[in-house]
């Protein structure tokens, strides 16, 4: 059983086990290598714990520990495009469209100019305020929400 994401895999370059936890590299059709950690339960609930903007997947090894430890759960834990053990630079503007193009259900896309990754609220605070009031305004009146 899996889930298509509309992205290929790449091929696994080398793991280190430390007791049940795996330190795994995949090279991507792209040639980046990308950083996991991984532990297997041999169960089939698999929970994928994310890290946000500028941390690494140690910074969540801790979440994802109760996942495994207190609910059984296989997990994955990745280092995303250009953070922690990641290969890349920066994220990339022409991300965001096939992130945009997967996501289903009532949506906007907003890019800032001159902006950094992340950083649009900070440079752009006015208006970053008002597009999210309208924006969810909008969402609301399409559901049929207060």
């Amino acid at each position: 059983m899996g889930v298509e994401v509309g992205v290929e895999v790449g091929v696994i370059q080398g793991q280190y086990r430390v007791g049940g936890l795996r330190d795994t590299f995949v090279e991507m059709p792209s040639g980046e290598r990308h950083h996991a950690l991984y532990v297997r339960r041999g169960g089939d609930k698999t929970a994928l714990v994310v890290h946000g903007w500028r941390n690494c997947s140690i910074d969540f090894l801790y979440l994802a520990r109760m996942y495994e430890k207190e609910l059984g759960y296989n997990i994955i834990v990745p280092d995303i495009y250009g953070h922690g053990q990641s290969e890349g630079d920066a994220v990339r503007t022409e991300m965001v469209y096939a992130l945009y193009k997967a996501k289903t259900g009532y949506k906007e896309l907003w890019i800032t100019e001159g902006t950094e990754h992340a950083f649009s609220y900070k440079d752009h605070r006015d208006a970053y305020v008002r597009r999210v009031k309208e924006f969810l305004a909008r969402a609301k009146s399409r559901n049929g929400s207060r």
